[in-house]
């Protein structure tokens, strides 16, 4: 059994010591999904993705939980790319 409260507690003192770390802001998104607040993971992971746009862990944590929330297969794949190349998935 994991203790969800406190790493988001750990990754809140994270970003205390460092505001806007991309890392420390991924941590706190998947934390927060797994203690079932879906709507601060997706502002975290959100964050994490605007901090640095490449790094993936992010945008991989928002599309799982989006599929866990039952959002349409479309919606999941683009929360996986950066916007430029989410214009271009309809050719997949």
């Amino acid at each position: 059994d994991q203790d969800w409260d406190s790493a988001i507690r750990f990754f809140t003192k994270a970003l205390d010591l460092k505001p806007g770390d991309p890392y420390a802001l991924n941590g706190l998104g998947a934390a927060s999904a797994k203690s079932g607040d879906e709507a601060s993971a997706i502002r975290h992971f959100e964050a994490a993705i605007e901090a640095n746009p490449h790094f993936p862990e992010p945008r991989f944590g928002k599309a799982l939980l989006l599929k866990s929330l039952t959002f349409p297969f479309h919606t999941c794949i683009r929360s996986l790319f950066p916007p430029a190349s989410a214009a271009c998935l309809h050719l997949l």
